[in-house]
């Protein structure tokens, strides 16, 4: 939602040419009430040539056209919230802004400090479950604070009076700040007393203006904690800054770029051998050792299928127990694209295509399945199985297929190589 910049200028406008203030006093504090044109959303920046005559320390309170008809309904002991200086707080600004060289402490302050304000005021104004005017009050009374502890670092003061809007091209000027910050204090207490009548139901905020202000909010911590890091921070601290975040932005584009690679890389599809390269299809070789490491040979021979089921010995000459069997050869692809190729296996297995490992599960457990969503081209491709039984029952097969769902056993006629 795009914000209004407010007017600021002392001539009179259409919407406040002929318009006055009504002047109310509550106990002790001085309210200039100016009700907004028809339809036209509440903002005491909009207003304030209407309010150039008034003394400066009235409270400016801006009222939408449907508020007028109530105002005369409150209450005379209702007392208006005062704006009041977070007195230990300003005290540790102060003590921070008489080391000028090192300005690292109290920026840090006022950067939480922005924070703080930023997450609480957003939490009331956001929660529709928070009524209108503790959260209104709250959140004027925590950006007004914010305020007058950025005004006091600049020797400034703000008090949330109609003075301060009227000079805040001063304030703007000595502190930074856009005239909208000073501006959006107004409009909260401007909200805020909107709420201090005879619970009328129909002064609800709606969802729009409570978004409305809590995105002004946002806006104006986002300006104050950048000002802050531009002006509370030293020639050498800018620079490391500047050098971290061209280090950072480096770090980016390193990793989209290697990411791009990899994915690149990824995508493409594994390239089959020259047919040349292979031998006659039909079987595949199989070698046998008496351990579990594939270190103690045992046999070879060459099979028609991986495919593994035995109680004892696979093989005469292969130990019943605590043996391991390593395939090697080639796989035939009939079609070029994605494929899932599994393992079906007790204990462990792993499978390699081209020398890379797609399948790993080298570990003791039951028959389980393992699948791997694979990205071929139609032919020959090198293929390495490795396998290995601790105890009892072992097992082994491997199929491909579309899904991991839907296998199907791999014909000899695809593997490859017996001895021409």
């Amino acid at each position: 939602m795009e914000t209004a910049k407010p007017e600021t200028s002392a001539e009179p406008t259409a919407e406040t040419k002929g318009r006055e203030a009504t002047l109310l006093e509550l106990d002790d504090r001085k309210i200039a009430v100016l009700v907004a044109a028809p339809g036209k959303r509440p903002s005491v920046g909009d207003h304030l040539a209407a309010l150039q005559n008034v003394e400066d320390e009235c409270l400016p309170v801006l009222l939408s056209d449907r508020d007028d008809a109530l105002w005369t309904s409150i209450a005379a002991d209702e007392r208006p919230a005062r704006f009041a200086h977070g007195a230990s707080r300003l005290a540790e600004f102060r003590a921070y802004k008489k080391d000028p060289n090192r300005p690292g402490p109290l920026r840090r302050a006022v950067l939480r400090m922005a924070r703080d304000v930023r997450l609480q005021a957003e939490m009331m104004l956001a929660n529709r479950e928070a009524p209108d005017l503790p959260a209104t009050t709250y959140a004027r009374t925590l950006v007004g604070e914010l305020l007058a502890t950025w005004c006091e670092i600049w020797g400034e003061r703000f008090d949330g009076r109609l003075g301060d809007l009227k000079r805040q091209n001063e304030l703007t000027t000595k502190t930074g700040l856009s005239s909208n910050a000073v501006v959006l204090y107004f409009d909260l207490v401007a909200a805020e007393y909107r709420f201090r009548l005879r619970g009328e139901e129909d002064l609800a905020l709606s969802a729009d203006e409570r978004r409305w202000l809590s995105e002004r909010v946002t806006s104006f911590t986002a300006e104050l904690r950048r000002l802050c890091i531009e002006r509370l921070s030293t020639s050498k601290e800018l620079a490391r800054r500047r050098q971290l975040q061209i280090a950072g932005w480096s770090f980016a584009a390193a990793l989209v770029v290697a990411g791009a690679v990899y994915l690149y890389i990824a995508s493409r599809p594994l390239k089959a051998v020259p047919a040349s390269a292979v031998g006659k299809p039909g079987a595949i070789l199989a070698t046998y050792y008496n351990d579990t490491e594939l270190k103690k040979l045992a046999l070879s021979r060459y099979v028609n299928s991986i495919f593994v089921h035995a109680y004892g010995s696979p093989l005469r000459g292969v130990n019943a127990d605590r043996f391991s069997i390593r395939y090697s050869g080639f796989l035939y692809f009939p079609t070029s694209g994605r494929t899932t190729l599994c393992v079906e296996n007790d204990d462990g297995a792993r499978v390699f295509l081209h020398d890379k490992k797609v399948i790993d599960d080298w570990k003791l457990h039951p028959k389980k399945q393992n699948c791997k969503r694979i990205n071929v081209e139609k032919g020959w491709h090198p293929l390495r199985v490795e396998f290995f039984d601790q105890t009892a029952r072992a097992w082994l097969r491997l199929t491909r297929g579309e899904s991991k769902t839907k296998q199907q056993v791999i014909p000899a006629a695809h593997l490859c190589c017996q001895k021409k």
